[in-house]
């Protein structure tokens, strides 16, 4: 019984120093990873709204000018994309 109780302490113990490890040494990569999974999700957000926007004022101009504004939306935004 005493065996046990050893052998399972001994196993919190190593568990928890493995995890304090595992926390100081990546804790920045995981911070970093976590920003940046977060400024994706932001950008893909802010994209999709730029993209439904252009769309309804696209849409707006009828069936003639809408095809010259989503062209004229693309060719901007490739050429913002390029230049920054």
């Amino acid at each position: 019984m005493i065996m046990i109780y050893t052998q399972t302490l001994l196993f919190y113990i190593y568990s928890t120093v493995n995890l304090t490890i595992v926390f100081v040494i990546y804790g920045t990569f995981l911070g970093a990873t976590l920003g940046k999974g977060l400024n994706r999700t932001i950008a893909t957000l802010a994209a999709g709204a730029l993209g439904v926007g252009a769309h309804y004022l696209a849409s707006l101009s009828g069936a003639t000018g809408e095809p010259i504004l989503i062209g004229a939306f693309v060719f901007v935004q490739g050429e913002n994309k390029l230049y920054t």
